[in-house]
């Protein structure tokens, strides 16, 4: 539990989602950040969680086979904003970087890197289908041949408002820096792609209003404008895995999906998912050795506690065990912290991406 000074309510809620992200995403981040209240390099600990953020620092738990210690470490001036907030961390991770020069690049790092490599690509539709009652798949083409990267291969799309607002082969640096409106965009998984014949498919999730590229999805025609900015993938399951467990919400199924469909024969998969009903329910992929609990919410609410009540009922070998969750992002973490507070699973074990937060 993190407890916040200083911070307006709405400001509290925005910090709480950006260091859920951080701790499913990026959790050797934190680490590597963290190590240096200790001036040892992160190898030393096993996990580090932000326990205080105010705006002149964060306080760390960090955790080792040996026990545990509490650290803080003083930002370089006062935060201001979210906005000082954030620099004032990569302003940490800077000072990690400069103490441990030697040290493996962190996943944030890497992230950095990529917004400066990766190319923007620009296609356009050739087919879209309702596969289901919330669910549409568009087929985007015109894309080059890109190597497939699999798990949980993802792009950011954007939906231009004038089919030449983005440019071919633009940086991401680059589109941030065109003028608001200029697209709409979000973050889209893999479901299947052809390299060779320039086509990626994604599955979008209807969610009912005309904003975003969901409202745009719903319409979408053949011949419209898509920039797609990847691949990245987040899921690195260790060599030792012999097994998943795989937990999502509807954000998440076509992630599961794309993951189930590269799974070893002999690998047990454990799939806990949720959707509206049967019908909303799109096909999962075959696999001879996957065991689905659906969790229907029917007209409840979205994110409220039941995927992680099912993943409580489970009862799975942790040895050689993979866990990977994508949905919405306070029960997905709570899902991460079950699985290593009460399951004892090591934090490569565990990777839960918030998608949304309600």
């Amino acid at each position: 539990m993190t407890t916040f000074t200083g911070f307006s309510a709405e400001d509290e809620a925005e910090l709480a989602f950006v260091l859920e992200h951080l701790e499913g995403n990026h959790a050797d981040t934190l680490l590597f950040v963290a190590s240096q209240a200790r001036e040892t390099d992160r190898s030393a600990w096993r996990a580090a969680t932000v326990t205080g953020l105010d705006r002149t620092g964060i306080e760390f738990l960090l955790q080792s086979d040996d026990g545990e210690c509490r650290e803080r470490l003083d930002f370089d001036a006062e935060a201001t904003s979210l906005m000082d907030m954030q620099g004032q961390f990569f302003g940490l991770l800077i000072r990690a970087r400069a103490a441990f020069p030697d040290d493996p690049m962190s996943s944030l790092e890497e992230e950095f890197e990529q917004s400066t490599t990766i190319r923007t690509r620009v296609g356009s539709v050739v087919r879209s289908t309702r596969i289901t009652p919330s669910f549409v798949e568009v087929t985007i083409g015109g894309l080059d041949g890109q190597a497939v990267l699999g798990g949980d291969e993802f792009f950011y799309l954007m939906v231009p408002t004038e089919p030449d607002a983005i440019a071919d082969g633009a940086l991401f640096s680059e589109v941030e820096q065109l003028p608001a409106g200029t697209f709409v965009g979000a973050s889209y998984t893999t479901r299947r792609r052809r390299p060779d014949e320039g086509e990626l498919d994604v599955w979008i999730l209807l969610h009912g209003h005309d904003g975003g590229v969901s409202g745009w999805a719903a319409e979408a025609a053949v011949g419209d404008t898509v920039a797609v900015w990847g691949p990245r993938r987040s899921y690195e399951p260790p060599a030792t895995t012999s097994s998943h467990l795989l937990v999502c919400d509807e954000t998440g199924i076509p992630a599961v999906c794309a993951i189930v469909e590269t799974l070893p024969a002999d690998h047990p998969v454990t799939v806990v998912a949720e959707a509206v009903d049967a019908k909303h329910r799109p096909a999962l992929p075959e696999h001879p050795a996957l065991a689905t609990r659906w969790v229907d919410r029917g007209t409840g609410e979205a994110g409220a506690g039941r995927l992680l009540d099912v993943v409580r009922e489970l009862d799975l070998p942790p040895d050689g065990l993979y866990a990977f969750g994508a949905a919405e992002s306070r029960e997905i973490s709570a899902v991460r912290r079950h699985l290593r507070n009460q399951c004892g699973l090591p934090a490569e074990q565990v990777h839960m991406t918030g998608y949304w937060r309600r």
